[in-house]
């Protein structure tokens, strides 16, 4: 699977959701979230860290439940002096940024999801539209349409975050994301659709961000995606297949990456034949988009003025007596 996860969302002891800091270099808005293919891994890119040391700590907040874990990926350059000293320092001053939190070893903090490069929507949904044109022909187009939209409507309110996919309806526009980075031209519209893609994927999706960030909040917005499934008759689709695949594609619309692979099976933002496998979320699934969107606040009703009785004159004063009628009221 291709892979642009640049954060991950964590958990320690009792699955307390936190949040993975890298410090480095962010450059350009574009960005592609992962698809699922039927093929190996790219190698990765080797990096020459000889000249570095790698300190990477992991800080719990136990005054400040639901905080979860934060952690921290630390570059030393080695210059000869006394590392391990230098280490400590850099601990402690690390440490003394944040009041309260508690450094955790490595086996105290386990990855649990992943958030695409810590970008999120602004608000608590987002419309999309749906090209029917060149679908696979192994279904039917209510049944292919019904899949794709059971897929979109999987992520409602996931874990009470209050999110929602809102269909707009049907578009002739064709999905401008087609697996490859960079190619993916901004039309100011969610469209879902078919095609071929590029590199063997049978889902892709492509967005775009903003370089300003959600308020509030350290992730950068997202303005745009589209996602694309391939048509090709090679494609063994059928509703429970498609329906699974644009979970996960959706999944991947929303702001999240692929599951860790050590993590995986079991879940539906797992990479592979995993993300054609199931139709409901797995808890860590909803974790993730909880991480992104919080949990939706509960409305306050509001509350009424009490009125205080008053004397109300008899109706009759003379003593006659009227029955009085009052229609129904309906009620749905």
């Amino acid at each position: 699977m291709e892979r642009r996860a640049n954060s991950a969302v964590g958990t320690v002891n009792r699955r307390r959701i936190g949040v993975v800091v890298l410090i480095g270099l962010v450059l350009g808005a574009l960005a592609v979230a992962a698809g699922v293919r039927g093929e190996s891994p790219r190698p990765a890119r080797a990096e020459d860290r000889s000249g570095f040391r790698e300190v990477v700590l992991h800080l719990a907040f136990p005054d400040a439940p639901g905080a979860g874990v934060l952690t921290l990926t630390l570059f030393m350059i080695d210059d000869g002096s006394d590392l391990s000293e230098r280490t400590e320092a850099g601990r402690a001053a690390m440490l003394a940024r944040f009041p309260g939190a508690v450094e955790l070893s490595d086996g105290e903090a386990r990855a649990q999801f992943n958030i695409s490069d810590n970008v999120r929507w602004p608000g608590l949904g987002a419309s999309w539209s749906y090209n029917p044109e060149g679908a696979t022909s192994a279904l039917t187009a209510a049944s292919a349409f019904s899949a794709i939209t059971a897929g979109a409507e999987g992520w409602t309110n996931a874990g009470g975050s209050g999110w929602k996919y809102t269909y707009a309806g049907e578009a002739t526009t064709a999905p401008g994301c087609n697996g490859e980075l960079g190619a993916f031209p901004r039309d100011s519209r969610n469209i879902v659709g078919w095609g071929h893609i590029a590199n063997g994927f049978w889902g892709y999706t492509c967005w775009w961000s903003g370089p300003q960030k959600v308020v509030g909040t350290n992730f950068s917005a997202l303005q745009e995606f589209d996602i694309i499934f391939e048509s090709s008759e090679s494609v063994p689709y059928t509703p429970n297949v498609l329906r699974a695949l644009a979970l996960h594609e959706f999944g991947h619309a929303l702001g999240l990456q692929h599951t860790e692979p050590a993590r995986c099976p079991g879940h539906v933002m797992c990479g592979g034949a995993g993300a054609t496998s199931l139709q409901t979320l797995s808890a860590d699934d909803i974790a993730g988009a909880v991480a992104l969107y919080g949990i939706a606040p509960t409305p306050t009703p509001t509350a009424r003025p009490t009125v205080a009785p008053t004397a109300t004159p008899p109706l009759f004063p003379n003593g006659a007596k009227e029955r009085l009628f009052v229609g129904s009221v309906a009620r749905d």
